[in-house]
């Protein structure tokens, strides 16, 4: 079991890694925002499509194969790309071989090979006979990707203090020591019951009359999150006129900020809670001014207090939207598989976007995702399934921060 989980926390941390990067790899290699952006998108999409067709793999073949399979694949991948972007700007490399690469191997191949391992984690977690550490086990899946979330960035961030492109190459030795991990410590023959096959839901089936508003509330908190961490470096590099080594290290450290008080927000203070209307409507207004704020923060302090207050303000949301859709749903699977798939498509739509905005203006994404935050709050403000249920259901929290 812990062996499936370092595969999770080490994956998660191999793209987490990318992301302050993202703008010190457009300036170094003389790339548009978008190109990045869009491999970005392209890996949660994949992440997206493949999980059913990884499902039945794991459930036909067991999970060592295929969760090895996979990250000695997401290793080659990215071990091409990291050698690429290394050698572009000293030996002339064409910008559309380096975009291609990223799309192709950073993009649709990292995404379908990483959509192996959660699958394949669960199904080792299953097989635990102890009733009390399957149930720690599952509830450590979503814990170490929040943990990668958080650290993953900071130690993007720490180690662009090296050189902006460090953290790519960081990013196929997380994988590879991943897939070591689970070769020596996850025992063959671990299969899952083959009664069935395990029931999937694609995304149209989660999303009826009941459950639209707390997807697009969801989609559209996850989206501006998605659309923040990759348009940062560009907004931190725009306005205090750093260096692309100092960009990288700038996002992280700022990026791990937010996440940091989103954990806390999420563990602290909206457990105490019992209202998950209530959290979802002050976390989105937090995220809101959060997102504006930095739209106009003109000093390195009032980044960071931007920041802070949308991180909050996410890791308030989340957790209440999730909370109010299990009251109207009463199903527990169907609403951590909605808030799932919610934060994938948020990666899907929030990047493109916003390195497409970024065409306007380093603070157009900003401004574009504030506004779509200020709708997100009139939605749960006024919609009556948000005020559906008095009283909250134990349904678990948000699958990300």
């Amino acid at each position: 079991m812990a062996a499936a989980l370092a595969a999770v926390l080490l994956a998660s941390f191999a793209q987490m890694t990318m992301q302050p990067a993202t703008a010190p790899l457009v300036l170094e290699l003389g790339l548009e925002p978008w190109h990045v952006g869009v491999a970005v998108a392209a890996s949660a999409a994949m992440m997206l499509v493949a999980v059913p067709t990884w499902m039945r793999v794991v459930h036909r073949h067991g999970a060592r194969g295929p969760i090895v399979s996979a990250m000695l694949l997401a290793t080659v991948a990215m071990t091409i790309v990291a050698v690429l972007v290394m050698l572009a700007p000293r030996v002339g490399i064409p910008t559309w071989v380096v975009v291609v690469a990223l799309v192709v191997l950073r993009g649709f191949a990292l995404g379908a090979c990483i959509a192996a391992i959660v699958p394949a984690a669960r199904l080792v977690i299953d097989a635990t006979q102890d009733d009390a550490w399957r149930m720690r086990g599952l509830a450590g899946i979503a814990s170490v990707q929040g943990i990668s979330i958080v650290v993953g960035v900071g130690l993007g961030g720490g180690l662009s203090s090296f050189g902006a492109l460090v953290p790519i190459a960081a990013s196929p030795l997380l994988l590879g020591i991943g897939a070591l991990a689970v070769a020596l410590g996850v025992p063959r023959g671990i299969r899952a019951d083959p009664a069935g096959e395990p029931p999937t839901k694609s995304p149209r089936a989660l999303v009826d009359a009941r459950t639209w508003p707390f997807a697009l509330a969801a989609l559209a908190l996850l989206a501006s999150v998605a659309c923040v961490q990759i348009v940062l470096g560009f907004v931190l590099h725009d306005r205090f006129d750093l260096d692309a080594p100092m960009t990288g290290f700038a996002t992280g450290w700022v990026l791990l900020a937010g996440g940091l008080a989103a954990v806390v927000a999420q563990t602290r203070i909206a457990r105490a809670a019992r209202r998950g209307a209530v959290l979802a409507r002050v976390g989105i207004a937090f995220a809101a001014l959060g997102v504006g704020g930095l739209a106009i923060a003109d000093g390195l302090l009032l980044v960071l207090a931007a920041i802070v207050l949308a991180g909050t303000g996410v890791g308030l949301a989340l957790p209440g939207i999730a909370r109010a859709a299990g009251a109207v749903t009463r199903d527990r699977t169907t609403t951590q598989l909605l808030m799932g798939t919610t934060t994938v498509l948020g990666v899907v739509v929030g990047p493109p976007i916003g390195t497409l905005l970024l065409g306007i203006g380093t603070t157009a994404p900003l401004v574009a995702f504030g506004a779509v935050l200020v709708g997100a709050f009139v939605l749960v403000l006024v919609h009556p399934a948000f005020r559906a249920a008095p009283t909250p259901t134990p349904v678990a929290g948000a699958a990300a921060i």
